[in-house]
């Protein structure tokens, strides 16, 4: 699963399983899925596990069967975007 399918997952979840009709425009995801421009994935995967998290470093995180979980890192690979 690519980042890009991941949200999209990850979306779909928050979503109540329905594609598209975001009502959390705050989202740091919202841009990416809605194709805002100057979305950076890596930034937007962090800055909504921060949230997730309340703040709480990102390593520390205790959901692995979240869809983006395997992407906190900075280091995606260039074919993973």
């Amino acid at each position: 699963m690519t980042a890009k399918e991941a949200i999209k997952l990850k979306c779909k979840d928050c979503n109540e399983k329905k594609e598209g009709n975001c009502k959390f425009p705050e989202c740091s995801l919202f841009g990416l899925r809605n194709s805002v421009g100057g979305c950076n994935r890596p930034k937007a995967i962090k800055e909504y596990c921060l949230w997730c998290r309340h703040g709480l470093a990102t390593s520390v995180c205790s959901s692995p069967e979240c869809p983006i979980y395997k992407y906190l890192g900075l280091n995606i690979k260039d074919d993973e975007l």
